[in-house]
């Protein structure tokens, strides 16, 4: 499978009551409950009762419903890197263990107590098949090395937690619409689960925003946009405010998308090293839509240079204006200068 298998759109969201709606590594956990409100200033800051703990990262936002059961899916996710860790040294993976975990789950549960799994997380039928492939080494990875295989799991769970973030505020934004504002079950929930879902207890984008911002000597400027925008998220869906959920909806969606962004430009020096490539071709599948989306020929060049190996021609398609500009990074966040 290659990287024709885009990133896919996002369902309506999961587990909601009263309502039918349609890399990272470390270890942690995440644990809130009760009922409040939040508040938001200019700068994305937002408080909530609740009481618990928050993961790794995610300084700066408080939920204000029990999203425990949604961030341990981040225990999968750990588990699932414990099981392909022998990859990094050469050894063989128990990819049938592997399948169980994607497929099954465990860790997360949902409202009724069955299991909610990666492979069913959001409706992302091309990212799923993706990393499945991945996992039974046929496809695009049929032929391909344990570590290659690795990596392409790995961050092909980011991209389905990119898309999971974006579909809990899709949903939350429905709530507000209707006006159910219960922060138990209503449109503050569906933020606090975008965001437990962003953390994933230590295991998810959180972590892998904090390492490209080491990456590119940019600390404090790639996670924390993220947790500010969903923090005013949290505030607009608490107060009802569909304009300033909207706002803080496109916020979040450009700052995931800037995690993505800076982990293509580094991955695109591959070196000739086929782990590193699948690397990066992984992460890029989190921005290929909108990168295609701008400027085709840009996505095609991007593409082309995984495979060549000319890291300087796809990250001059990278910084295209018209791709810049569908990602929303600005002059200051560009990293090529």
């Amino acid at each position: 499978m290659s990287l024709a298998l885009l990133a896919g759109a996002c369902s309506n969201g999961e587990d909601r009551p009263g309502q039918v709606t349609t890399e990272s590594e470390g270890t942690g956990s995440v644990s809130a409950s009760g009922t409040g409100s939040a508040s938001a200033s200019g700068t994305g800051s937002a408080s909530a009762s609740g009481t618990g703990s928050v993961s790794p990262g995610s300084a700066g936002f408080t939920p204000v419903s029990d999203v425990a059961p949604h961030a341990a899916i981040g225990q999968d996710i750990s588990k699932v890197k414990e099981l392909m860790a022998p990859a990094k040294e050469a050894k063989p993976v128990d990819w049938a263990a592997v399948r169980m975990v994607i497929t099954a789950g465990g860790a997360s549960k949902k409202s009724d107590g069955s299991a909610r799994t990666l492979e069913t997380l959001v409706d992302a039928p091309d990212t799923v098949a993706f990393v499945l492939a991945a996992v039974d080494g046929n496809g695009g990875s049929a032929g391909a090395s344990d570590a290659v295989r690795a990596q392409r799991v790995d961050k092909g769970i980011s991209v389905l937690l990119a898309a999971k973030v974006r579909d809990e505020l899709a949903a939350a934004a429905t709530k507000v619409g209707e006006k159910n504002l219960d922060p138990a079950s209503g449109a503050p929930h569906n933020v606090d689960e975008a965001w437990a879902f962003y953390t994933a207890g230590g295991n998810g984008l959180a972590s892998t925003a904090e390492k490209r911002a080491a990456d590119f000597k940019r600390e404090g400027k790639v996670n924390e946009p993220v947790i500010a925008a969903l923090a005013a998220a949290q505030a607009a869906a608490v107060a009802g405010d569909a304009a300033a959920l909207a706002a803080a909806m496109t916020d979040v969606s450009n700052a995931v998308n800037y995690v993505f962004y800076l982990a293509t430009h580094k991955y695109l020096d591959t070196e000739g090293d086929e782990v590193t490539k699948a690397e990066g071709e992984s992460f890029y599948l989190g921005i290929k839509p909108a990168v295609g989306g701008a400027a085709p020929s840009a996505d095609d060049a991007v593409v082309a240079a995984f495979t060549s190996g000319d890291a300087a021609a796809g990250r001059a398609a990278l910084h295209q204006p018209a791709v810049l500009a569908a990602l929303s990074v600005s002059d200051d966040e560009r990293v090529d200068r």
